[in-house]
């Protein structure tokens, strides 16, 4: 595990070079939480919860290139979202108290608030300028890269229901 958390923070390093904290949005995370968990003991975890519609959605519009084969197709990415849940169950019943689980609607309606419970969870104070971070001039490397320099706005919650034919072939409509 020593030698895991060193190559880790050895290439973390290399593209985020300044001290503090990271995000990590690397597709498939979920899958190896427990290596994670287990090479970063004091590590904490943020697991953002979307509702499945939007969430189906944006993987299906989203180009992630050749990592994620299951995002081309209703069927595949319904099967993809629930293993995802099962597994987040799972990692919960053994690492409860370093995940903390907000939802994004709440994330969208009351900022503040669920940014608050964030920060408590990391043990930070709340600042601000974190309801600003679209601002930020930080690198993105995901595939989310035009989403992080945009505000939250109410209106991206619903997307998907601009696409009945979509939510009807996952069969949530």
């Amino acid at each position: 595990m020593d030698h895991i958390a060193s190559v880790y923070q050895h290439v973390a390093k290399q593209y985020f070079p300044n001290d503090g904290f990271r995000v990590d949005k690397t597709l498939n995370l979920n899958r190896y939480f427990g290596i994670w968990a287990q090479a970063f003991p004091k590590g904490k975890a943020i697991y953002i919860r979307r509702n499945d519609e939007n969430t189906a959605w944006s993987c299906f519009k989203t180009n992630f290139r050749s990592q994620a084969a299951w995002s081309w197709s209703a069927n595949s990415i319904k099967s993809y979202i629930s293993n995802e849940r099962r597994l987040l169950e799972h990692w919960k019943t053994i690492y409860n108290a370093r995940i903390l689980e907000i939802n994004y609607e709440d994330l969208v309606a009351e900022p503040e608030l669920t940014l608050t419970k964030v920060c408590n969870h990391l043990g930070l104070e709340f600042e601000g300028s974190m309801l600003h971070f679209y601002k930020s001039k930080s690198p993105v490397y995901t595939s989310s890269v035009g989403q992080v320099h945009q505000p939250l706005e109410q209106s991206k919650i619903e997307l998907s229901e601009r696409y009945p034919q979509f939510l009807f072939e996952l069969g949530l409509s």
